[in-house]
């Protein structure tokens, strides 16, 4: 990929690439669900997921729950709600 490409993506996307930023969005829709107490086993099948994140990478989400939780806790603490459950 050329320079100016480049640029022009980290311009788009804040200086992340497109898979690390849909990585993000597939945690927070995880989060999300989660919170609406739907199993984890159900989110990872779900739709959202399947189109946004190849198998290896919810293999690698559900492979680190530390993770997810971090990212719980923190939107959680910047929206000023508590988590279900």
């Amino acid at each position: 990929m050329s320079g100016e490409r480049r640029s022009l993506w980290r311009r788009i996307f804040g200086g992340r690439d497109y898979a690390a930023a849909r990585r993000d969005k597939v945690i927070v829709y995880i989060v999300r669900r989660l919170d609406d107490g739907v199993p984890l086993e159900e989110i990872v099948e779900e739709e959202y997921v399947r189109r946004m994140a190849t198998r290896g990478e919810v293999e690698r989400i559900l492979a680190s729950p530390e993770l997810i939780e971090s990212v719980r806790e923190r939107m959680h603490r910047e929206l000023g709600t508590e988590p279900a459950g």
